[in-house]
């Protein structure tokens, strides 16, 4: 029997995107990168793969995934 994917949609700020696609840390703080990990941690704890909806964006999101408002965009991840 085929495991079907799972798809989870959040607001993620602009400044995490490349992290999360990546695994880049340059320029991120130190508390940027905890929250990033723990977010990653508490989600996703057997992996994830990710697609950016660039379209679909908030200039100033009061309530991001994780962290202070900011502009967010749509990321869609999916897991087994």
């Amino acid at each position: 029997m085929a495991h079907r994917m799972k798809k989870e949609t959040h607001d993620i700020p602009e400044w995490a995107i490349y992290w999360l696609a990546y695994g880049e840390c340059d320029g991120l703080t130190e508390d940027e990168v905890d929250m990033l990990t723990a977010f990653v941690e508490f989600n996703f704890p057997m992996g994830y793969t990710m697609e950016v909806q660039w379209d679909n964006y908030n200039e100033f999101d009061t309530h991001p995934a994780f962290g202070l408002p900011t502009k967010t965009y749509q990321v869609d991840f999916y897991t087994h």
